[in-house]
């Protein structure tokens, strides 16, 4: 392990101009807010050359994370002002004390190297910052080339987007090299584009919302909904059929697939029955919690055998027999704002033993599903067979995939 003193022997200067790549990036996104109001993570804190610098810009709320307790001991005793010393290693797994969205900005001076950490630790660093905070981090000149492939995806799927890349100092002797690249991210925020499409809704729900306010919303907006989901270029629909159907001729191979039974599960004005029809599936029945956007499936003819009106939660559907469906497909519904994580063991006992439950979620609301999923995996309830990336909206400035999953029923 390196230490302060060789560090400083090595000439190491980088730590300053990354701290002033993070300010004028602040001074930009967050104009109205104080810098002591701030939550900063320092990834990769080390002895604590970060905080130093940081604090001498006037932020003081900041916390340090590093893989090694005898580096964030030094910082202690440096008296480095960290809020917090958080002892974890930084990679693609999820940091169990550090919550979703709990910082404003994360900065990482000289961590990102792959002896150390790898390129898919981005996402984990992601994970850690609000929507609309900063990412900041110092590249070797060298091994940009390793981590821009995962900058690039993450670009491209629109989950952050680059606000600066400069060259900064490194090392001030002339045997080490002379510069880095500092990177400055914004994670990007969708408020603006879910108002723009959906005027009407986006900010009458959300996760603490009631049913009977969920419910009244989706009355409401039945009559709109496909002008304005159409609009917004949502694509998620046809990817997940296709993906359910991918596992059904080995779940059940002697099963044709008109005498499969499937609940649509928020099926709302029938996408993805129209979808399955399509792929040859006859006997798909809807769930929704909403009556008027169920008759706007009727008055379109989406051919379901059943129209139940109720709301998905943890509560048992007197209407669904346990163990009724051979296939549970939930597509853009497991929203928290709509259906909490719990709902998923309900979802569950609609489908018999050895059947399959397909749905897709938010890339931004996986983190609040896991638990859940993961709890009823190691409980042999069910197994995972696969998930993946489908297209979400094909919309520029909407998010451009989503996750799908799908998961086979073992015991009721």
């Amino acid at each position: 392990m390196i230490s302060s003193q060789e560090i400083g022997a090595a000439g190491a200067c980088f730590h300053k101009p990354l701290a002033e790549c993070l300010d004028v990036a602040v001074n930009e996104v967050f104009p109205n807010i104080k810098k002591t109001q701030l939550k900063i993570l320092d990834a990769g804190a080390g002895t604590g050359p970060i905080g130093i610098e940081l604090l001498k810009l006037g932020y003081t709320d900041i916390h340090a994370l590093d893989i090694s307790q005898e580096m964030l001991n030094i910082a202690k005793e440096k008296g480095v002002p960290y809020r917090r010393f958080i002892c974890c290693p930084l990679t693609e797994k999820k940091i169990d004390e550090l919550e979703t969205g709990e910082f404003d900005a994360l900065i990482s001076a000289g961590t990102l190297i792959k002896a150390n950490v790898r390129p898919e630790a981005l996402v984990e660093m992601i994970r850690i910052v609000k929507t609309g905070g900063l990412v900041c981090f110092s590249l070797r000149y060298n091994e940009v080339d390793d981590y821009q492939p995962k900058m690039t995806e993450l670009e491209e799927a629109g989950i952050w987007e680059k606000l600066s890349g400069k060259k900064i100092p490194y090392y001030n002797r002339e045997d080490m090299p002379s510069y880095g690249f500092g990177f400055v991210m914004a994670i990007r925020t969708y408020e603006a584009s879910y108002k723009k499409y959906f005027p009407d809704t986006y900010e009458k729900i959300g996760k603490d919302s009631t049913h009977d306010e969920v419910r009244q919303l989706y009355d409401e907006w039945a009559v709109k909904y496909d002008e304005q989901i159409g609009a917004a270029g949502a694509a998620f629909h046809k990817p997940l059929s296709d993906y359910m159907n991918s596992f059904v001729k080995e779940s059940f191979p002697n099963t044709p697939k008109d005498q499969l039974k499937i609940l649509d599960a928020g099926a709302g004005t029938g996408p993805i029955g129209i979808e399955l029809d399509k792929l040859g599936y006859t006997c798909v029945h809807a769930l929704d919690i909403s009556e008027e956007m169920l008759n706007v499936a009727r008055q379109k003819g989406v051919p379901y055998k059943r129209f139940i009106c109720t709301a998905l939660t943890e509560k048992r559907v007197c209407e669904v027999e346990t163990g009724e469906f051979d296939i549970v497909i939930a597509a853009g519904a497991l929203i928290m704002a709509n259906v909490r994580p719990e709902a998923l063991v309900e979802i569950v006992r609609m489908v018999k033993k050895g059947g399959l439950v397909c749905f897709s979620l938010r890339y931004n609301e996986v983190d609040h599903y896991e638990p859940k999923m993961t709890e009823l995996e190691k409980e042999g309830i069910w197994e995972k067979l696969g998930s993946k990336k489908i297209p979400y909206f094909n919309q520029e400035d909407m998010p451009s995939y989503a996750y799908g999953f799908t998961y086979k029923v073992l015991k009721k």
